[in-house]
């Protein structure tokens, strides 16, 4: 009777640890959503540097999959919409003579494709997760912005005035903008035991994305800090 009671005990015991292994090894699904700080480097003639002081605020949107390798690795693919782009200010003081003060901008969206290796750190409350892998993008728009401020000094006239001028860029081999992005990608977060993650990634574009006639090449440079849920 003795000997039944612990084969009973250790057969409920083993299947109890199968379905845990089970349900922590099952594949889930999740969206995701959030803010993106991108900027550009531009390149040329062997030289680098990052194109003006500040960066353009956009946002990412999307879906993922978390696919279990082992009890510690998974891998993460996902499909999202992802601004990028650059936003500078210049500044022309002539003293008397005259002032400008200007912003251009280059606002890109693309649909995204990254699919990154994850280690995961189970915690009381959830599990941390760090990784990285490759991406590609596709560019699905792109608009260029300049608007300035003029004043002129009493020498010639003393007036001043504003203009902005907004276009969209034609993309592809013959357009401005090339149409695929491509890179490397990390990634870190926090999942919680209820399903919401958060996390922050860092894209760094290799492509050359700008079509030019010069020996000149931009490659995008995006921060992003999201919010997600898990099914």
């Amino acid at each position: 009777m003795k000997k039944s009671l612990l084969t009973l005990v250790a057969a409920v015991s083993c299947f109890t640890a199968s379905a845990q292994f089970r349900n922590t090894s099952s594949p889930t699904f999740g969206i995701k959503g959030g803010v993106n700080f991108a900027s550009v480097t531009i390149s040329q003639n062997g030289s680098s540097s990052d194109y003006g002081s500040g960066t353009l605020t956009s946002f990412s949107a999307g879906v993922f999959a978390d696919l279990p390798l082992s009890e510690k690795f998974s891998v993460q693919p996902g499909l999202f919409y992802s601004g990028k782009g650059y936003k500078i200010k210049v500044n022309f003081d002539m003293g008397s003579a005259f002032n400008i003060n200007a912003e251009e901008s280059l606002k890109l969206a693309y649909i995204q494709l990254p699919v990154h290796l994850l280690y995961n750190a189970d915690a009381n409350f959830g599990r941390f997760f760090f990784g990285a892998g490759p991406f590609a993008a596709a560019a699905i728009k792109a608009k260029g912005k300049i608007s300035g401020d003029i004043s002129l000094g009493e020498e010639y006239g003393g007036e001043s005035g504003s203009n902005t001028s907004e276009q969209d860029l034609e993309i592809g081999s013959n357009g401005v903008i090339k149409r695929l992005d491509y890179g490397v990608t990390g990634l870190i977060g926090v999942r919680f035991n209820n399903g919401i993650s958060l996390s922050a990634n860092y894209d760094y574009g290799l492509a050359d994305i700008y079509n030019n006639s010069v020996s000149q090449k931009m490659k995008t440079r995006t921060i992003g800090l999201s919010l997600g849920y898990s099914f």
